[in-house]
Formats: C-alpha cells, sequence, structure tokens
C-alpha cells in the first residue's frame, strides 16, 4: 500500500481532484521497513516444497496464487486483441509463462470482440509418457463460470463449466485480493487426457472458453493420471480454511471435483496425508462430474504435502496423488459497531435517540450473555465519544451504572475519536480537542481505559493526527475506509487494493499499530448478509425489511427479535467467511488474526448474534470466531509466536509479529471533500472561525494576566496523559502539536 506518489488514473470531480492534488503535495513518501527473517526473532520464512507428486510433462507457471509470471498481468486485459491477435500459440520448451497471457477471454467479453479465444500448447511426449495424462488448470479467478472445451490433437474430450469466481482477477486483483467488492478466488479444474488420443512426438492441448467470460490463470500443467484410473476420476481439489474435529483431530473440508463415470451409487473418499487417513462416505454420489466436500487430514507446516485421495465405488478403486498447500488457523476478530453518520440516513437529533437506543441494546446484550464463552461473549465498540456524550446526558444514573459495568468487563469500549472528522479540512487546534472527550473526559468519568482509535467511511488520515494518537496513549487506529471516495479498484490494481496491517509512523518518530481496512467497515455484513437483514436491519429504510419504508419515522426504535435458530445462520456464514479468507490468504495478509468490521451507518447491533457465534465455533474447529472490541485485536495483533494472549490467541507459524509488520510514513491522501467543495463558501468561513477562535483564545488568556492559568497550559516538552482534566476551552499543549501541520 502507498499513501503519495500513486500514478493510477482515476476519475472525479473537478474540486476534489484539486483537494486531492493540494494534499499530496505535502506528503512524505512512504519506506517499509526491510522483511523480518527467523533470525530477528519472528516465525520461520513459509517455504514451499513438494513431495512425490508425480513429475509433470510440463507445467505453464507456477501454482503460487498469483499470475505475476504471465503476460498482460496485472491488469492489461484490454491489450489482448492487439497483443495477440492470432490467439495463443504455446510450444513447450521454447515459450516461457510471459508468451502465456493472464487472461483467456470469452464470448461474452466484448473487449475481446466477443468471441471465442483458443489457446494451444505444442509438446512432445516419449513413449513411456504415452498413457493416461491428467491435465490441471489452476485458477485465480473467473467471472459467469465459463464453459471450457478441451481437445487433444484435435479431439474435443471433454468440457466443462469453470467454478464460480469472483470477477476481480481480471483488473490485477490477483496479489492484492480480500475486498468485499472485488476478491478472486481462487479454483482448480481436472481433464483426463486418456492414452489413446496421445501419440509419440509432438502432440497439442487446446484449451476454448465456448461460452460465458473469462478465466485469470495461475498455472497450467500435464501430469500422469494413475496407472488404473477406476470408475470416478478425481480431478481437482480446492482446500477451504474450514476445520472440524473428527474422533479428537482436527480435520480439514476440502472441495473435491469428481467425475463419476459409471452409474450412480454410494462411495467412499478416503483422503491420506502424512501416514494419516480420514474416510468421507457418499450415499449417493451422482454420474458424471459433481463436487464433494471430505475431510482431509491437514498438511503441516509449512507444506505443502502430498494427499492421496483413494475413490471406491462398486467395488473397483483408483488412487489419485495430489497437493495440498498448509492452510493458516485463522482466528476472525468480529468487531461490531454502530457507524456515526448524522445526515445520511437521519438527522442530529433522530441519529442522536437511535444511537442511545443502540447502546441500550449493546448494554442488555452485554449483561445477557455475561456467563458465554468467552468468545460468545456480545461485544460491542463505540466508534465515536459523541455517542457516549449524549448517552450520559439522556439517560438515567441506574443506565449509566449498567454501561459502566460493560466497559470493565471490556464487553463494552469506548474509542479515542469524537465524529470522524475531515481531516484535509480539520486545524491542528480542531484535531486536537476532537480527542479530549474520548481520551481525557469520559475515561476518568466511567473509569474505562481508551486505547484504540476508529476512523471509518471518510477517508484520508494526516501524520499529524497519528502524532496525537500516540502521545495520548492510542495504540491502534482502526481505519474502515469508504473505497467509493478512493483510488481504489482502479486499473491497474496496487496493494491498497487490500486489506493491511503496519506500524504508521508519525513525524516525532513515534508509531501506532494501523489497520487499513481496504473492505470498508461494513465487511462483515458484506461476508453474511443474512446477518445484517435478519439480526440488525436499520429501523426503516431497509430493503430487508417490508414493515418501514425509507420515509417511515424510525422512531421509537425497537430491536428485532433474537433468531429462534441460530444454528441457521452458520452455513451461510461459514460459506461467507470460507470466501474471504481465500483473497485474505491470497493476498498475504501478515497476520493469522484478522478484523472483520460489522458496521454501517446507524446500524444497531445484532441481536442474538452470540447464539450464532456460539452455534459456529460448537461446529467448526478453524477459524476461530470471536466477538471482540478494537483494543481485543490490539492484544491479540501484538502477540508474539510461542505466546498465548489474554483471550487465548495463539499466532499461526503463518504469522508475521508485530515488529515484523512494514512501517509506513506521511500522510494516507485520499479525498472525501466533494461534499466541502460543493459549500465552498461556508467550508471557507468555517476554516476562518477556526483560525479566528484560536487566537482569541490566546488574547483572552493574555488579557487575563501574567497569573492566569489555564486547563491546557502549554508545557516545555512532552508530557504523559494527565488523569483528569476539564473540558474546557483553551489552547491545545504544545505536546500534541506538530511542524506536519502546515500553515
Amino acid at each position: 500500500m502507498t499513501f503519495a506518489n500513486r500514478t493510477r488514473e482515476r476519475r472525479m470531480p473537478l474540486v476534489a481532484a484539486a483537494l486531492s492534488a493540494v494534499l499530496a503535495a505535502g506528503t512524505l513518501a512512504l519506506a517499509p521497513e526491510p522483511e523480518a527473517t527467523a533470525a530477528s526473532g519472528g516465525p520461520p520464512p513459509v517455504t514451499q516444497k513438494q513431495d512425490a507428486v508425480p513429475d509433470p510433462v510440463f507445467t505453464i507457471g507456477a501454482p503460487d496464487q498469483s499470475d505475476q509470471d504471465f503476460a498482460l498481468a496485472p491488469g492489461s486485459y484490454k491489450d489482448y486483441p492487439k497483443a495477440f491477435p492470432s490467439d495463443v500459440d504455446y510450444t513447450v520448451g521454447e515459450n516461457t509463462p510471459t508468451d502465456w497471457p493472464y487472461v483467456q477471454p470469452g464470448p461474452d467479453d466484448a473487449w475481446a470482440g466477443s468471441k471465442a479465444h483458443p489457446f494451444t500448447v505444442h509438446y512432445r511426449l516419449t513413449s513411456d509418457q504415452v498413457r493416461d495424462q491428467m491435465l490441471r488448470i489452476d485458477l485465480l479467478d473467473t467471472q459467469k463460470s465459463p464453459s471450457v472445451r478441451v481437445a487433444s490433437n484435435g479431439r474435443d474430450l471433454a468440457t466443462a463449466s469453470a467454478p464460480q469466481g469472483n470477477g476481480a482477477g481480471v483488473y490485477g486483483l490477483s496479489d492484492a485480493s480480500g475486498t468485499t467488492s472485488a476478491m478472486t478466488h481462487p479454483r482448480q479444474m481436472g481433464f483426463v487426457v486418456p492414452k489413446q488420443d496421445l501419440h509419440v512426438g509432438d502432440n497439442t492441448l487446446t484449451l476454448t472458453n465456448v461460452k460465458g467470460s473469462w478465466s485469470v490463470y495461475d498455472a497450467l500443467s500435464l501430469a500422469p493420471a494413475p496407472d488404473r484410473l477406476g470408475p470416478v476420476h478425481v480431478l481437482a481439489t480446492e482446500p477451504t480454511p474450514l476445520f472440524v474435529r473428527d474422533h479428537g483431530s482436527d480435520r480439514q473440508l476440502v472441495d473435491v471435483s469428481v467425475d463419476n463415470t459409471a452409474d450412480a451409487g454410494p462411495a467412499t473418499l478416503t483422503a491420506t496425508v502424512g501416514g494419516k487417513q480420514t474416510a468421507s462416505r457418499i450415499d449417493t454420489l451422482p454420474a458424471g462430474r459433481s463436487t464433494q466436500r471430505i475431510k482431509v487430514p491437514p498438511t503441516a507446516y509449512p507444506g505443502p504435502g502430498r494427499l492421496d485421495i483413494r475413490a471406491d465405488l462398486g467395488g473397483e478403486s483408483a488412487t489419485y496423488p495430489l497437493s495440498l498447500p498448509y492452510q493458516r488457523r485463522w482466528q476472525i476478530d468480529m468487531v461490531a459497531g454502530s457507524h456515526l453518520d448524522i445526515g445520511y440516513h437521519y438527522d442530529q437529533d433522530t441519529t442522536r435517540q437511535l444511537q442511545d437506543a443502540y447502546l441500550d441494546q449493546a448494554v442488555a446484550q452485554c449483561r445477557a450473555t455475561a456467563d458465554y464463552p468467552d468468545e460468545a461473549r456480545f461485544r460491542w465498540t463505540i466508534e465515536q465519544s459523541w455517542m457516549v456524550e449524549n448517552y450520559l446526558k439522556d439517560r438515567s444514573p441506574a443506565d449509566i451504572d449498567k454501561l459502566k459495568g460493560c466497559l470493565k468487563s471490556g464487553q463494552l469500549e469506548i474509542t479515542a475519536g469524537r465524529d470522524n472528522n475531515l481531516q484535509d479540512l480539520a486545524s491542528t487546534e480542531q484535531l486536537t480537542r476532537s480527542l479530549y472527550q474520548g481520551t481525557r473526559t469520559f475515561p476518568d468519568k466511567l473509569g474505562a481505559t481508551v486505547d484504540t482509535a476508529v476512523q471509518d467511511d471518510i477517508s484520508g488520515v494526516s501524520a499529524q493526527y497519528i502524532q496525537m494518537l500516540s502521545q495520548q496513549g492510542i495504540k491502534l487506529l482502526l481505519n474502515g475506509t469508504n473505497p467509493d471516495h478512493t483510488t481504489r479498484w482502479s486499473v491497474p490494481h496496487t496493494t491498497q487494493d487490500a486489506p493491511a496491517l503496519f506500524n504508521w509512523q508519525a513525524p516525532n518518530g513515534s508509531k501506532v499499530l494501523t489497520f487499513f481496512g481496504a473492505n470498508s467497515y461494513n465487511e462483515g455484513y458484506a461476508v453474511a448478509p443474512d446477518l445484517k437483514c435478519k439480526l440488525a436491519p436499520w429501523p426503516s429504510g431497509d430493503s430487508c425489511r417490508t414493515d418501514k419504508g425509507e420515509s417511515d419515522n424510525p422512531l421509537p426504535y425497537t430491536p428485532v427479535p433474537s433468531p429462534a435458530h441460530p444454528e441457521s445462520f452458520v452455513p451461510g456464514l461459514a460459506s461467507g467467511v470460507a470466501n474471504q479468507l481465500a483473497g485474505l490468504q491470497t493476498s498475504r495478509y501478515p497476520q493469522s488474526v484478522y478484523p472483520m468490521m460489522f458496521a454501517q451507518d446507524s446500524t444497531p447491533p445484532m441481536s442474538g448474534i452470540s447464539d450464532v457465534v456460539r452455534s459456529f465455533n460448537q461446529k467448526y474447529s478453524w477459524p476461530k470466531l470471536v466477538q471482540s472490541t478494537s483494543s481485543r485485536f490490539q492484544k491479540d495483533a501484538t502477540t508474539r509466536h510461542g505466546r498465548t494472549s489474554s483471550s487465548g490467541y495463539r499466532p499461526d507459524p503463518t504469522s508475521k509479529d508485530v515488529d515484523q509488520l512494514p512501517v509506513k510514513k506521511g500522510d494516507y491522501t485520499d479525498w472525501w471533500s466533494d461534499g466541502a467543495g460543493s459549500s465552498s463558501s461556508e467550508t471557507g468561513e468555517t476554516m476562518r472561525a477556526q483560525s479566528r477562535t484560536t487566537a482569541a483564545e490566546r488574547l483572552a488568556t493574555l488579557a487575563s494576566g501574567p497569573k492566569a492559568t489555564t486547563p491546557f497550559a502549554v508545557p516545555t516538552r512532552p508530557t504523559p496523559r494527565p488523569t483528569s482534566t476539564p473540558n474546557t476551552p483553551g489552547p491545545a499543549p504544545a505536546s500534541w502539536r506538530t511542524t506536519h501541520s502546515g500553515p
């Protein structure tokens, strides 16, 4: 990810373009630190090895979940007609992967002429190699599940539909996936190439997307099939990140593509990895191609390992050798809250009343789940201190005492920010004061610890703000930027399209751990839409509900009932999580704990979510779902290898320690100032008022005489955060200011 010196093409209004240019002019170049290795105290590097899988006749590209070996990658798909006017003619031993395009168009692709484009491979076989062969196609992504036809030496062998992808790979997201709206999904296809369709000497294989749209390649290989094929051909595998307990041991769930050449009937698929076996019995295996989910002993770290699958049907069997990569054991920290966005859905007074009601609901669910398993206890991150300020004014002492209890237990959490400020328009003084309540007033009044900050929706964060956060003891910034107002998802893509975890260095050298949520703050609801629609619909104007329309009054707010069958949400949640984690692993996300943000504008808590999480964790041993908060995630993310966090999290061997994460400097300059630009006169007057107010306060202090004091007297050097400071006017301490703020 970069915050400056981006050159990607984008379109935006002239006012926004001018604002972005002004911001970019003052940025610093980002300087990532060198990659850490095992010698620096972190985990050993992840190496790749292949165990005793038959040597292929040929391979094109490496099955490494990347298309960088291929022509036109990562995103120049529109150049295909010019670069390959006669389509692809590839000769093994003469050509290299740079002669093979990363994308194969289909008839639905107007940018490639709305026609089929055959890719032909020329290769040679010796007499020993003239035997049944297995063609395996590793795909990074597909669109519209194209129909792929394979021909050997001019004879059509089979036509099969490619697995449904996510429609992102063509845009260059292969190494930067993980975004909810645009995420690659690696898949695999397989075809048996019979001996009778091969001969000694020159041979050809031709692949054509005869129906549908494009596919993006990871690798292509031809390798010997088993000596005996058996009635059930094991064509391809797609490992999932889902694990279950089976007789006391973890077993990975793997989707296996098979072709039953016999009649439908009972079958058994037995998986062997590292000497361990697990049998999966299928009551009725249909004839033809199908996908079956089986249990597999997981590959030991670092992997990959050999996976043998024996297919038994009707007394006949055959064993197929494959490869199984190591699967990271993920923990998903579900960070739930309500995004404060006054005016987008509701006016200020309505928003205030709703947020009060949401906090009532959060407190009630906190108290109701206090005796649940720790990972299933309801937790809620209060995004901005504006919400707390109003709650303390609007609720009774008894209600506030209940809130204090949930804050003390760690199930509810206050964060440092006030209202998702437009930092490109805020003065240093304004940014400073936006932190007063969250970092001083409310921690003292409520007995809470505040060591994290959240900025959602609004894009753009200044380096001076990072310095202010650090000086107030803030250890983590969760940034759930809305990608609609950023340079993401354009072509070509960069790593800014992927979620990132890094140490953000301020101008004074201090650092704040930062999660950059490229997926925005509503990622969780995009992964599992039913949770939003059925457990946390908007009180009005929600497409998920029919009782209230956009113009209906959302007050009084009443939570939807908790689900009677929380286990019914588990299949959809598991499918969405598995899909998302596949993209995160492809994007090389650096840690095995991931903060999945569940928030939308003025959205209530999810009713009964604790029962859903408990049901999920009862079914799956991995990934672990944990109802979390921003500070709890910070503690997990800073837990080193070989240690266990206070929540019980232990890093996976593939996970990086916090001091191995990149260090970035400067401003994050994406923009959200188009609204301010459309009201330029009012914006200008506001900015002048900021300057006049600060000057007036200073003059008032001087006029009070030499013995006058202010609640924010300027110290001679940086000092720790005071334990108690009134929330009254006065200039900010010098220790909170930076020389980076400009004029």
